[in-house]
C-alpha cells in the first residue's frame, strides 16, 4: 500500500514536469538557474528603451526612434552629424537676422541673435528690427550755436556750423562769434568818409550828414551841395559846401507860366521833396521843385506873400511867415503841403522888413526879421517869442540849420548858415552867436537847401553867375 502511495506521487511529479510546473511553484526546474529565466515567451514585455550616446550639452536626446538620435537645436551646427558636437551659427555674420537693414545693430547670442538701434534712432517695433531717425535740429537735441547756429539732420545724428559772418570758435559749430567787418576791413562802405556800423553777422554802411548816399548803401557818398533862389530872378543856384563857391545855376520852369522869382524854399526832411513859394503874377503859389531839372510843379495859390518856409524836424508840419508887405504880415502859418491852405498861428511883429524862420537840430524854430531894427528871437509856436541875445548887422534872408558843420579845428559845430541881404553869408551857433560875413552870393538869394550834387554848370542857360 505504501508503494503503490509512492508509485501515485511519481505520476503526479511526471504530469507537474510536463505542464511547466515547479515542484517548487516558482516555475523553475530544479537544475535551471535564474539566469536563465529570461528566455520565457513573455520576457519582451520588460525590456528597456534605446539610449542616446553622448549628446553635445545643448543637443537633445530624442529616444522615440530606434536608435536614438542626439539633435542640436535652432541656431546652432551639428558638426559631426551625430550631435555630438553642436556649434553656435552666427546669425549676425551670415545674414540670417531681422534687424534694421540700414543701421541695426545685431549682437550674436548661444543659439541666436539680439537686435539694438544706435544712438539717433528710436527703435520703433521695440525689438531693433524697425530703426527711425530722429530729427536733433527739430527736437532741439543738439549743441549747436544756440543764437545762431546752423543746425542740419543727418543719418542718426546732426551738423552744426556757423553762417556766414561769424567764426567757429572751436569748429564744431557749438560756439559762432561774430566777425566785426567794420575793424577787419572786411566791408564795402565808402572808402573817404563811410561810416560802417558792426551788426550780428554783418554790418551797415551808411554816408555822414553833409553827404548824398548815392547808391543807398552807404558804398559810395558824395558831397551834398547848397541850393538857393533869388526873389528878383528865376534861377537856382548851386554852391558846393566846402567854400560855398557858387558852381552853376538852372532856370525854374512851371508849366504855362514864368516864374519871375523864389521867395521860400525848404525840403522836408523825411522824403526829400522840395517846397518853394514863386512869384507867378500876380500871385504867389505853393509848388513843389525839383532840383535836378528846375521843373516846378503848382500846388496852390496861397493868397498871402510868404517870405519864408520851414518844416519840423520830424517833417509832420510846414510851417510859413508872411512878410511886410503881405495882406496879414509878419504872421506865423501852417500850410497844407498838399493843397496850399493855410491856418494862422501868431503874430510876430517883431523887427522891421524881411522875414526869415528856421528850425535848429532840437526842432527850437528861429525867427530873424528886419533891416535897420534886427531881430533873433525863438518862436514858442502859439504862445510867444523869446529874443535871442547875438548882436548882428543887416537883415537875414535866408537860413538853414547846418547839423554837420565842423570848426576850423575839426569839431563838430552845428549852427544856421544864412545868406544875407548883402550877397554873403554868415553862421549862427545857438551857443557862440554870429560869424562874420564870409563867401559871395550871385543875388541876394533865399531858401537855402540842402540836397546832393546835381550837376550845375556856369553858364547854362544864361545862368546869371559871375
Amino acid at each position: 500500500m505504501r508503494k503503490n502511495y509512492l508509485s501515485l506521487a511519481l505520476l503526479l511529479a511526471a504530469i507537474a514536469v510536463s505542464c511547466g510546473d515547479s515542484p517548487t511553484g516558482d516555475g523553475a526546474s530544479p537544475d535551471q538557474d535564474a539566469g536563465d529565466a529570461g528566455s520565457s515567451d513573455d520576457a519582451g514585455s520588460n525590456d528597456k528603451p534605446p539610449t542616446c550616446g553622448v549628446c553635445d550639452p545643448v543637443a537633445t536626446c530624442n529616444d522615440k526612434v530606434d536608435p536614438a538620435t542626439c539633435i542640436c537645436p535652432n541656431g546652432y551646427t551639428d558638426t559631426k552629424g551625430d550631435g555630438s558636437v553642436c556649434s553656435d551659427v552666427d546669425e549676425c555674420a551670415n545674414g540670417a537676422h531681422d534687424c534694421d537693414a540700414n543701421v541695426g545693430v545685431c549682437t550674436n547670442t548661444p543659439g541666436g541673435f539680439a537686435c539694438a538701434c544706435p544712438a539717433g534712432y528710436t527703435d520703433t517695433k521695440g525689438d531693433g528690427s524697425v530703426c527711425s531717425d530722429i530729427d536733433e535740429c527739430a527736437t532741439g537735441a543738439h549743441d549747436c550755436d544756440a543764437n545762431v547756429g546752423v543746425c542740419t539732420n543727418t543719418p542718426g545724428g546732426v551738423a552744426c556750423a556757423c553762417p556766414a559772418g561769424y567764426t567757429d570758435t572751436k569748429g564744431d559749430g557749438s560756439v559762432c562769434s561774430d566777425v566785426d567787418e567794420c575793424a577787419t576791413g572786411a566791408h564795402d562802405c565808402d572808402a573817404n568818409v563811410g561810416v560802417c556800423t558792426n551788426t550780428p553777422g554783418s554790418f551797415a554802411c551808411a554816408c555822414p550828414a553833409g553827404y548824398h548816399d548815392k547808391n543807398g548803401n552807404g558804398t559810395l557818398c558824395e558831397p551834398l551841395a547848397l541850393y538857393s533862389a533869388s526873389p528878383f530872378q528865376g534861377f537856382l543856384f548851386q554852391n558846393e559846401t566846402v567854400a560855398l563857391t557858387t558852381v552853376g545855376c538852372l532856370p525854374i520852369t512851371l508849366p504855362g507860366s514864368t516864374v519871375s522869382g523864389t521867395n521860400a524854399m525848404t525840403r522836408h526832411p523825411v522824403t526829400g521833396t522840395v517846397y518853394a513859394v514863386l512869384k507867378v503874377q500876380p500871385d504867389r503859389i505853393l509848388a513843389t521843385l525839383d532840383l535836378a531839372t528846375g521843373v516846378a510843379t503848382s500846388i496852390g495859390t496861397l493868397g498871402e506873400r510868404f517870405s519864408a518856409l520851414a518844416f519840423t524836424p520830424d517833417g509832420a508840419t510846414l510851417y510859413g511867415v508872411t512878410g511886410d508887405g503881405s495882406p496879414t504880415p509878419e504872421t506865423l502859418f501852417t500850410i497844407d503841403p498838399q493843397t496850399a491852405a493855410r491856418t494862422q498861428i501868431q503874430t510876430l511883429g517883431n523887427g522891421a522888413d524881411g522875414e526869415v524862420i528856421a528850425f535848429d537840430g532840437a526842432g527850437t524854430l528861429y525867427h530873424w526879421s528886419g533891416n535897420g531894427t534886427v531881430v533873433t528871437e525863438t518862436i514858442q509856436i502859439g504862445a510867444g517869442t523869446t529874443a535871442v541875445d547875438f548882436p548882428v548887422i543887416g537883415e537875414t534872408f535866408g537860413a538853414v540849420w547846418w547839423s554837420w558843420h565842423k570848426d576850423t579845428e575839426g569839431n563838430p559845430d552845428p549852427v544856421f548858415l544864412l545868406s544875407t541881404i548883402s550877397s554873403n553869408f554868415r553862421t549862427l551857433s545857438p551857443a557862440k552867436g554870429y560869424s562874420a560875413a564870409f563867401g559871395s552870393t550871385p543875388d541876394d538869394v533865399r531858401g537855402l537847401v540842402f540836397d546832393r550834387n546835381h550837376g550845375y554848370v556856369r553858364g547854362a542857360s544864361a545862368c546869371p553867375v559871375e
